[in-house]
């Protein structure tokens, strides 16, 4: 009887533990967009307004819209040739990724915050510096 429910309890755990980590995985599709540069692909992951630092330049939030615009010429002129996503973290309802973005000429680190709704993730700020090894 008492292995009965060790056996119960363990299963429990083991089943509650993947159930978690199965919820605090980065959507696929977002961190392919990222490793091709591919801003329209990104736009199901942007929340409705985002604000963008980059290298200490810091803009005011800008709209859905605006923001894809953004993105598309931020990957333009930095092509990604590798992304690495190098750390993530998850609470209730809100939760950040560190990621490693290789260019042809440099290095960049990807510093994202985001909401989350149920199934939602929602990017409302990214911070972008030079990578420092």
């Amino acid at each position: 009887m008492i292995k009965g429910r060790l056996f119960f309890l363990l299963l429990s755990f083991f089943v509650s533990a993947f159930t978690v980590v199965a919820q605090e995985e980065l959507p696929k599709e977002m961190v392919g967009a990222f490793k091709k540069g591919e801003a329209e692909q990104l736009k199901p992951y942007l929340g409705e307004k985002v604000q963008f630092i980059v290298e200490g330049d810091v803009s005011e939030p800008l709209i859905q819209k605006e923001a894809v615009g953004y993105l598309k010429g931020f990957f333009e002129k930095n092509k990604p040739s590798e992304f690495s996503v190098l750390h993530k973290s998850f609470r209730e309802d809100t939760g950040f990724f560190i990621a490693k973005l290789t260019t042809a000429e440099r290095k960049l680190r990807l510093y994202c915050l985001f909401n989350t709704t149920g199934e939602q993730l929602k990017i409302n700020r990214m911070r972008i510096d030079k990578f420092i090894e």
